[in-house]
């Protein structure tokens, strides 16, 4: 499986190490990184590539080894294309059709469905504007993953009841699914 993954600037990019770890065992996934410019306030960039062999990209007109234009070249690579961790600020953009930056520009090129797995406090997701974005998107044909995860929100280690993306097994095992229902629609 060909996974691209969209990075966004919230507290839950801390875990993505351990999120492509999975990915790999589990969906034998080969990963490529698109990164917001707000993914900067967590961690550098250039770890997270570390765990993608370089395979990392932030600029929709920079591109390097095979990907010359990244959001053509990545939309026409990837089997699948996710966002984790989503913030809402990523949901609001793609509910809207903006394409301001290229994890943006890729939800408007991708062929696909994307998969959103939102990371968030509680108040946050259960406000009626997200919840607007998030009927948007899956009216549009896009898929919304219940913040189910951790039970507490990473940045502060308060415990919470949602908010979070869900933990990396039960990502992995939904990808898959997903992935597999994709296939079979396509040769049917």
């Amino acid at each position: 499986m060909k996974l691209l993954i969209g990075v966004t600037g919230s507290s839950g990019v801390m875990e993505i190490p351990l999120y492509l770890r999975v990915f790999r065992e589990k969906l034998n996934a080969q990963i490529k990184l698109v990164v917001s410019p707000s993914v900067k306030n967590f961690v550098n960039p250039n770890f997270l590539a570390k765990y993608v062999n370089g395979e990392l990209y932030e600029d929709m007109h920079v591109g390097h080894g095979d990907i010359i234009t990244p959001h053509s070249d990545l939309s026409n690579w990837a089997d699948l294309y996710i966002v984790l961790p989503c913030t809402a600020n990523t949901l609001s953009k793609a509910a809207a059709g903006a394409a301001s930056d290229l994890i943006s520009m890729l939800i408007l090129v991708y062929r696909k469905p994307v998969v959103f797995f939102p990371n968030m406090s509680p108040w946050m997701w259960e406000k009626a504007s997200t919840q607007r974005n998030v009927k948007t998107l899956l009216e549009d044909g896009h898929r919304v993953v219940q913040p189910s995860g951790n039970g507490w929100i990473t940045a502060t280690g308060i415990p919470q009841e949602s908010g979070h993306m869900p933990p990396p097994q039960a990502t992995a095992e939904y990808l898959l699914k997903y992935f597999e229902a994709l296939q079979a629609r396509e040769n049917s």
